[in-house]
């Protein structure tokens, strides 16, 4: 498989190489890779770990989007912020706030 999207209506389409032999109505076997799972949701559980813990400590910022794939994970803010030395340390404070508090 090359991809999988949301499609209209609530599908998941699932992109692939070819459909060389393949036809309508042919029942395809397809596997979850777990690692590669794990490690997706490793990251989405990380991004709305971010996402609370910025919001925490910048209340003007708001997470309004994320991308968790592995090499491509991300948040993205809306909002005004200063960005200061404090920032960085600020963030690592209330991280590990939030996983020590589970």
């Amino acid at each position: 498989m090359i991809d999988t999207r949301h499609a209209a209506e609530g599908e998941v389409d699932h992109f692939v190489e070819s459909v060389d032999g393949v036809a309508v109505g042919d029942v395809i076997e397809i596997a979850v890779d777990a690692e590669y799972r794990r490690e997706g949701a490793r990251l989405h559980s990380a991004g709305h770990l971010l996402a609370d813990a910025v919001q925490a400590i910048r209340p003007g910022l708001h997470a309004v989007a994320g991308h968790h794939w592995k090499g491509e994970a991300r948040v993205e803010f809306e909002g005004a912020v200063e960005v200061d030395d404090a920032l960085e340390a600020d963030l690592a404070a209330k991280i590990a706030d939030l996983v020590a508090a589970a």
